[in-house]
């Protein structure tokens, strides 16, 4: 089941909240020369980075509980709900976390006692100097609603909380834990899972810096019944055709980007996950280019090689970027060499999910030797949500294959995803010094985003 890190890391230049807080920075340092190395954290306090607190923090030393008081049980597994706010709505309305926002994203949730109550609008700042100053912010209404629900915890993607009126006497007197400022709930694409938050355990203290990671929940019900619409599906088609996978995208080339629009999202986080000072890029099963319209848009000068089968494809991908630096290949990516460090990151987008893991690996080696050292590969793709699903499309292709005479050998187009857990042991398998889950957008379990590391 996947699990969500939702900490932001902490380094020399992070914010802090004001004169009163010292800057922090890490100091390398042995207690012999060459042995025994340590770091020294310099300016390290009870709020940098992601902290927990208790209402201490708000009411003073003397009335509220220390956060070494609270019981590791009562952070462990905590049941939460993440709520999704409708961003546009919050930032049109200069920040304001209103009333109607958060109903709105409450739709269809229960909230038992004492669970987390999480809410995120995409304030995804970490590392630059507004993060502190200019993030969303709760109204009064909206945190007296919010506490209505009488959550044990309450946690944000924002550290501003509030703006025009005042909100943490509120808070305070209900013996609430906050949980501040998080990172990638947005991230997550379910609304129920399990909050686990561990604070450094320092005796006197109202609040801590902490690692905090949900497990989504509801998975179970959620991949049966996605097992349940697949193999209905299966049934219907069950006497349709497979199809060699050039000559299926070469024939419906007319309506391929209007399909594929649902992505569109997707296409924008992946362009937005290509680090700084990227030059070069090698694209497989590139098709017509969507994924780089975006990439393109934010590295115009980016050296770009495109792979791909279908003729009919990368013709739209010449009409569209044949005047910038791209070089298009027609070919197999399977058989075709990279060479050894000539990239600085490789891309895949819904491509990879009509092969088995032992096709993948050879191609997942040849992707790491052809980056260049500490090379990043992303790959944003459809997976199969359980092990059930994923043996289910395996035998239903080898039942096609065999009822139309079509070798394994030959690349037809039949949807045969791994399992996220499969996807990414084939990918450490291949050589990569790290294989990572970035996550899943709201709304949708099926689509994970994964960067490998050379």
């Amino acid at each position: 089941m996947p699990v969500y890190d939702i900490s932001g890391p902490i380094r020399e230049g992070i914010w802090k909240y004001g004169d009163a807080y010292p800057d922090f920075r890490l100091e390398h340092t042995s207690a012999e020369p060459g042995t025994f190395f340590f770091e020294i954290f310099h300016g390290m306090n009870s709020q940098t980075g992601v902290y927990l607190e208790t209402t201490a923090h708000v009411l003073g030393y003397e009335t509220g509980r220390m956060l070494s008081e609270v019981p590791v049980s009562a952070l462990v597994n905590i049941p939460c709900r993440v709520l999704h706010l409708d961003r546009d709505t919050v930032y049109k309305n200069g920040g304001e976390i209103s009333l109607a926002v958060l109903q709105k994203a409450m739709e269809g949730l229960d909230f038992p006692e004492g669970c987390a109550i999480l809410f995120e609008a995409g304030w995804d700042n970490w590392y630059t100097p507004e993060f502190l100053t200019e993030g969303p912010w709760l109204t009064r209404e909206s945190m007296a609603f919010l506490l209505s629900k009488k959550p044990s915890l309450l946690g944000s993607d924002t550290s501003a909380w509030q703006k025009d009126e005042p909100v943490f006497d509120l808070f305070a007197p209900t013996d609430t834990l906050l949980l501040a400022p998080l990172v990638g709930l947005d991230k997550v694409p379910g609304k129920k899972g399990f909050l686990t938050v561990l604070p450094i355990l320092v005796e006197g203290t109202c609040c801590a810096p902490a690692r905090a990671v949900i497990v989504e929940d509801g998975g179970s019900m959620t991949n049966e019944n996605d097992y349940l619409s697949l193999k209905q599906w299966l049934e219907e088609t069950k006497d349709v055709p497979l199809e060699a996978m050039d000559a299926f995208f070469n024939v419906r080339i007319g309506d391929y980007e209007d399909h594929m629009s649902q992505w569109t999202e997707h296409y924008r986080w992946m362009a937005e996950l290509i680090p700084e000072g990227t030059k070069t890029i090698l694209d497989i099963g590139c098709g017509t280019g969507l994924e780089l319209d975006t990439i393109f848009a934010r590295f115009p000068d980016l050296y770009v090689t495109g792979i791909d089968m279908a003729e009919e494809m990368l013709a739209k991908l010449r009409e569209k970027h044949g005047k910038r630096n791209l070089t298009i290949l027609r070919d197999d990516y399977f058989r075709h060499p990279f060479g050894e460090s000539v990239y600085d990151g490789v891309i895949s987008f819904e491509t990879l999910h009509h092969y088995t893991a032992e096709e993948k690996i050879p191609l997942f080696s040849k992707i790491c030797r052809c980056l260049k050292p500490g090379g990043f590969y992303l790959e944003c793709d459809y997976i199969a949500t359980s092990r059930k699903i994923e043996d289910l499309v395996f035998a239903e292709s080898a039942r096609r294959r065999h009822r139309d005479g079509i070798p394994d050998s030959t690349f037809v187009h039949f949807d045969t995803p791994l399992t996220l857990e499969h996807e990414m042991d084939a990918m450490r398998r291949a050589g990569f010094s790290s294989v990572e889950l970035v996550g899943f957008l709201p709304h949708d379990n099926h689509t994970a985003m994964i960067r490998c590391t050379k």
